[in-house]
């Protein structure tokens, strides 16, 4: 950085349930010469972290920052729930005088809006107080489908207030200069998830002596997880079958796959070292990029999603898309794994772990991040 600046991280949550990826863009920041960096979020814990048991209190996220100069302030508001198509999402109405004041006594150069789901009031207070005063704004990580319409107009506001938008594929792009009549001038950075790569290190030790295909994540069937029960009945015989999380929908789980209750994320780093593939059988509804693919392919695991154009991918090189009804593709790459001694699959899963390693390096989307804060993006 060229000349000292105030960054403030404006979050809803800070969620400590997926690990460090809500705090290592500001843990970047505050170590780069000339930054002073703050968050700013609601004090609530997300329904994640609260399943998960956590509770609000600032020893638990200062606890994240040890080590960096990043502080962490609150602001008031009003915790509502909605139900989507496949999950519960907390919506935060913040209290505009407690959300501005928190502001005026931080006084930042710079606001990044961090999108929990979608754009919301306070992306929209944002917004007033960079009008105000000058400062400047990014929305980060906007990819959402974008179809709540009653928070139009706000959220065009701000959305056109920010000097970037960074998101996380082609596709959302797309939909975010739609939705908002963004032009084409107005940067739109891909980047990939900001994920503390020592976190996922791959251990080859953990590779079993034959296949192993596995799921991660809520079983619901919005991801297709009857589709993976169908598949482990099927190919069985091919490769030992995984199945990671919370039964949420209640499934009947044959003998044939291997149930291991949702782990704590520094633990699941072990869970994908054990699995030669990652499955999402369909993501048909869900469309996302889903982060337990990149933690995946950091540990080597290769990953196959159903249902989806490989436009919702910023690196879709690494990712096999293929059809839920049509197997024959996976079923082949189970059989030539199978045909190969664990030394050989090993060896492969070590070089797309380091190549992952290397292209999902979060120092690369902080470097974005400055040349926006610099005036290098464009």
């Amino acid at each position: 950085m060229t000349r000292a600046r105030r960054i403030l991280i404006s979050n809803e949550f800070l969620d400590l349930h997926r690990g460090e990826k809500d705090f290592v863009l500001g843990k970047s920041l505050a170590k780069r010469p000339g930054a002073q960096v703050q968050f700013l979020h609601s004090g609530n814990v997300s329904i994640p972290d609260q399943d998960a048991g956590f509770q609000p209190g600032s020893t638990a996220w200062n606890e994240r920052l040890r080590g960096t100069a990043a502080t962490i302030a609150t602001y008031q508001a009003l915790r509502l729930v909605r139900q989507t198509h496949n999950k519960r999402v907390a919506y935060l109405l913040p209290n505009p005088a407690s959300y501005l004041a928190s502001l005026r006594r931080f006084r930042p150069d710079w606001i990044i809006d961090t999108v929990y789901t979608t754009l919301t009031p306070r992306s929209f207070l944002n917004s007033l107080y960079c009008k105000a005063t000058g400062a400047g704004m990014i929305v980060l990580d906007a990819g959402d489908d974008a179809k709540n319409k009653r928070l139009l107009p706000f959220e065009r506001s701000a959305m056109r207030a920010s000097k970037a938008v960074f998101t996380y594929n082609p596709a959302s792009a797309r939909r975010i200069r739609e939705k908002y009549g963004l032009d084409a001038g107005h940067p739109m950075i891909v980047h990939h998830k900001m994920l503390e790569t020592a976190d996922f290190p791959f251990d080859p030790a953990r590779t079993g002596t034959r296949p192993r295909i596995g799921y991660v994540g809520r079983f619901v069937a919005a991801k297709g997880f009857d589709r993976f029960l169908e598949y482990a009945s099927r190919m069985s015989h091919l490769a030992e079958f995984v199945a990671v999380g919370h039964n949420d929908e209640s499934f009947s789980i044959p003998d044939s796959v291997r149930v291991v209750p949702a782990v704590p994320n520094k633990e699941l780093h072990r869970i994908y070292s054990e699995l030669d593939i990652l499955v999402i059988p369909d993501l048909g509804r869900f469309r996302s990029y889903a982060t337990v693919v990149q933690e995946a392919l950091l540990c080597g695991c290769r990953v196959w999603i159903g249902n989806l154009s490989a436009d919702y991918f910023p690196v879709p090189h690494l990712v096999d898309f293929f059809q839920p009804d049509d197997t024959s593709g996976l079923e082949a790459e189970l059989a030539r794994l199978a045909g190969l001694d664990p030394a050989s699959r090993i060896g492969q899963r070590q070089e797309l772990a380091d190549c992952s390693r290397a292209i999902f390096d979060p120092e690369l989307v902080v470097d974005r991040v400055v040349s926006v804060l610099e005036g290098r993006a464009g």
